[in-house]
């Protein structure tokens, strides 16, 4: 009887594995179009930059501070600061740009499909009629 009850939930479990696997399959085909990894590396790029940015902040925050104990002079860290805004303004004011023509791409090919941006308005119930018993004693 036990074995019975084991090779069940082998079998079960082989089936969800299948199922998972064919699942994740029919996601890679979907999103394998020929630019999808233009899309997911213009993210990754984001991120990396804003991580380096807030890296090279922390630092010059600290070297300024060290260099103001020590020298008096923060001139060669305020071009490591501006040229570091520049670089994150430029990415991620490049992703905005793309992501915005992304989303007038899908809005503007929904509505050539025909497809509802709003929905729709439900139908108004009828007013309820007057009960002429209501009020009346006995």
């Amino acid at each position: 009887m036990q074995r019975a009850k084991r090779a069940q939930l082998r079998a079960a479990k082989t089936r969800i594995r299948q199922k998972a696997k064919a699942e994740q399959k029919k996601a890679k085909e979907q999103n394998g179009t020929p630019l999808y990894w233009i899309w997911e590396f213009s993210k990754k790029v984001v991120l990396i930059t804003a991580a380096l940015y807030f890296v090279s902040f922390v630092y010059a925050m600290l070297m300024c501070y060290k260099a103001m104990a020590v020298v008096m002079d923060t001139t060669a860290l305020s071009t490591l600061v501006t040229e570091a805004n520049e670089t994150f303004r430029v990415v991620v004011g490049g992703y905005m740009v793309k992501a915005g023509v992304e989303n007038a791409a899908k809005i503007i090919t929904s509505n050539m499909l025909g497809g509802k941006t709003q929905p729709a308005e439900p139908e108004p119930t009828p007013p309820a009629e007057p009960l002429e018993d209501i009020g009346k004693l006995g």
